[in-house]
């Protein structure tokens, strides 16, 4: 009797245990030897159901359900996770918060997988893509203008052709309408950028409008990079203060070059071969 006693706290106590855990396989209904498309598959059909716009009040059961696919899409993470479980990951370094990686705070994050066009999922969660909307979903979705600023709106065929036409900076500014996000930080950019007016080329890309093209560059929005005539790479601004913080960051990353003219055939020859478009003369 005392060692069946034992026994049946022994079997409580890893029933409590096996239940607190989260089976990632079980959040995703996929089998544990699932391919890497199943899951894949899995997790987008789940995620156009769970998605906090098409279904408020389910941020947390989306939440494990990125987690679970961001642990198990990795094959390095997936290993540990089948060998050690949960505890397995922790011992790796912290995972990050899925939720805002997937959804954003406040604003709308684009899923970036490749060969996958996420434009039903725009469509079905009214982010474009063909759905009308009521009035009011209208009129919020088309409130983010750049009429009669130093933005100009561009699309991805054009966005190319920028990039390979560079005289000092270009910023790319990323954006949805229907994003509060966007809409927040829309005068603080550009109040912002009008400071630098003449000094750098500023465009706009509306991920309503060209989310496939967004789906393979961006993960959220806003989102503003810029290239430089001395780099070919982009430079991501990562912070959310599109005022003194993107001021600060505008400063640093533009390019500057002090010369010493020396003489007037120094001067004229410096004029003539000058990529540089706007250049301050000081004489001495």
């Amino acid at each position: 009797m005392y060692i069946s006693f034992h026994l049946c706290i022994a079997v409580l106590c890893s029933f409590y245990i096996s239940e607190s855990r989260q089976d990632y396989y079980s959040i995703l209904g996929v089998r544990k030897n699932a391919t890497d498309r199943e899951i894949e598959k899995a997790f987008r059909k789940k995620a156009k159901k769970l998605h906090p716009d098409a279904n408020p009040g389910n941020e947390k059961a989306f939440s494990e359900l990125s987690n679970a696919y961001e642990v198990l899409k990795d094959p390095s993470k997936r290993k540990t996770y089948d060998m050690y479980g949960e505890e397995g990951l922790k011992q790796e370094g912290p995972q990050g918060h899925p939720y805002q990686h997937y959804y954003g705070e406040g604003g709308h994050t684009f899923f970036s997988f490749e060969g996958f066009d996420f434009d039903d999922v725009f469509a079905h969660f009214n982010f474009g893509g063909g759905h009308k909307g009521n009035k009011r979903e209208q009129q919020f979705q088309s409130s983010i203008s750049f009429e009669n600023t130093i933005v100009e709106e561009i699309c991805p065929k054009n966005y190319n052709n920028t990039v390979k036409n560079i005289r000092v900076l270009n910023l790319y500014y990323f954006f949805m309408s229907n994003s509060r996000t966007c809409q927040s930080a829309q005068k603080g950019f550009v109040d912002t950028i009008t400071k630098f007016k003449g000094a750098l080329n500023v465009y706009a890309i509306n991920c309503d409008k060209h989310s496939n093209f967004c789906n393979k560059n961006v993960r959220s929005v806003p989102h503003l990079i810029a290239y430089n005539n001395t780099s070919p790479d982009p430079i991501v601004f990562e912070n959310e203060d599109y005022t003194l913080k993107l001021e600060i960051w505008l400063h640093k990353i533009m390019p500057s070059e002090l010369v010493e003219i020396k003489d007037y055939k120094h001067l004229k020859d410096f004029i003539e071969n000058q990529p540089i478009t706007h250049v301050i003369y000081i004489f001495m």
